[in-house]
C-alpha cells in the first residue's frame, strides 16, 4: 500500500495492521466511519483491541474512509475472507445478527378439518371459504397454534418495529 512521499511532511500514516483491526471492529459492530472514530475514543475495549492507549488518539473518520478506498472492494473482500479463514482454523465462528421482539395476539379459534389446515399452511384458501367472502373475513388464515409456557394458544405473531443489533459474538466450535 503506497502512502506517497513522506518527505513532503504531514502526519505519518497509521499502521496497516491497526487499520485492518479498525475495519474488523467496524464490520462486526455495524458502525459508520464517524461512529467508529467515536467508539474507538469512547470504549476502552476498542482501544485495547487496537493496542492503543487513551493518550494515543485514534484514526479519524476521513483516515478510515481513505484506508477503505485504498483497499478497494476486492481488497476488503480478500481481507475478510482471510480473517474468517483464520478464525475457522482456530475453531471459531464469527456471528452477528439482529434480535427482533415478537408478541402474540390471540385470534379466534378456527374449526378446520385436517385437509383445510394443510391447504392453509401451503398458503392456499380452502374452496368453501373462498366462495363466501363473508366467511373469509371471519377466518384468520395467518394465525397458527403456538405453545408458550406449556399452554396452547391460537395466535398471530406480530413483529414489533423495535429491533436491536446483536454485535460480534465469537463461538467456539466443538466436535462431538
Amino acid at each position: 500500500m503506497g502512502y506517497g512521499d513522506q518527505k513532503k511532511g504531514g502526519r505519518p500514516p497509521w499502521c496497516p495492521v491497526l487499520m485492518l483491526k479498525v475495519l474488523i471492529l467496524q464490520r462486526f459492530f455495524d458502525l459508520s466511519d464517524e461512529e467508529t472514530e467515536f467508539q474507538i475514543l469512547d470504549r476502552f475495549s476498542f482501544l485495547r483491541f487496537l493496542g492503543l492507549r487513551p493518550c494515543d488518539g485514534a484514526p479519524d473518520h476521513a483516515t478510515i474512509w481513505s484506508f477503505k478506498e485504498r483497499l478497494g472492494a476486492d481488497g476488503m473482500l480478500a481481507v475478510f475472507e482471510l480473517f474468517n479463514a483464520k478464525l475457522r482454523d482456530l475453531g471459531l465462528i464469527a456471528s452477528c445478527g439482529k434480535i427482533i421482539d415478537a408478541s402474540f395476539v390471540e385470534a379466534p379459534k378456527q374449526r378446520n378439518c385436517r385437509q383445510e389446515n394443510a391447504q392453509i399452511k401451503r398458503g392456499e384458501v380452502p374452496e368453501h371459504i373462498a366462495k363466501k367472502p363473508q366467511r373469509q373475513c371471519q377466518k384468520d388464515l395467518d394465525a397458527r397454534w403456538t405453545k408458550k409456557g406449556g399452554q396452547s394458544y391460537h395466535d398471530r405473531v406480530h413483529l414489533n418495529r423495535a429491533a436491536c443489533q446483536v454485535s460480534l459474538g465469537l463461538y467456539k466450535v466443538h466436535r462431538v
